[in-house]
């Protein structure tokens, strides 16, 4: 069985998580600033670790939903 087709509003929805996503990551480097970024260095590298991860699978599953879709045209 394979996963439901996504359609082109599951795209729109991937978008709009995936720049909600970054600009939450952005904001939270600009309200903190440096000084929050070296005192709480390790914890945050962690964040951001899991952020970037998390940010690569939803491209990866952005691409593959384009193929999908490409596919059936």
């Amino acid at each position: 069985m394979s996963p439901p087709q996504p359609t082109a509003v599951d795209l729109y929805r991937y978008g709009i998580l995936v720049l909600v996503f970054v600009g939450f990551v952005i904001l939270f480097g600009l309200l903190y600033g440096i000084n929050f970024l070296v005192t709480a260095g390790l914890v945050l590298d962690g964040i951001l670790v899991g952020a970037v991860l998390a940010f690569v699978y939803l491209l990866y599953r952005l691409v593959q939903a384009i193929e999908r879709i490409a596919e059936k045209m």
